[in-house]
């Protein structure tokens, strides 16, 4: 399929019928969804595809870890630019999941979470 957005749309309408189809548990992880999808459900939007594979349960953990780990970060991070850029960078993870592979979480999630604490802890402890 090319990048094009009717073939983005038409994964994400993938995703989300499949959810449909198995609401409460999902299909399973990429491996077992690779026995019903092949080469179609894991491509595009993260939170469309997490849905399709782990179900309504399974989005409850996903949302529920980020929201306590955005709660953590917000928590030890003071005011001030820092802050700013880590809660930023979260609105834009949450934009850029919904419409792109699930790899970008990863980076994401590194970029926006774990290396400003990293830098502040560093920062802190001069």
């Amino acid at each position: 399929m090319s990048g094009n957005l009717e073939s983005r749309v038409d994964l994400c309408l993938i995703a989300l019928n499949t959810f449909v189809k198995n609401p409460l548990f999902g299909i399973g992880p990429q491996n077992n969804a690779s026995i019903y999808f092949p080469n179609q459900l894991g491509l595009h939007a993260t939170f469309f595809d997490e849905w399709a594979r782990f179900g309504i349960i399974g989005m409850i953990f996903l949302i529920r870890t980020f929201v306590r780990l955005y709660k953590y970060v917000c928590n030890i991070v003071d005011e001030g630019p820092a802050l700013r850029a880590i809660k930023t960078g979260f609105y834009v993870f949450l934009v850029i999941s919904m419409l792109n592979p699930v790899a970008s979480a990863n980076v994401a999630i590194s970029l926006f979470f774990i290396l400003p604490v990293i830098v502040l802890e560093n920062h802190d402890s001069k």
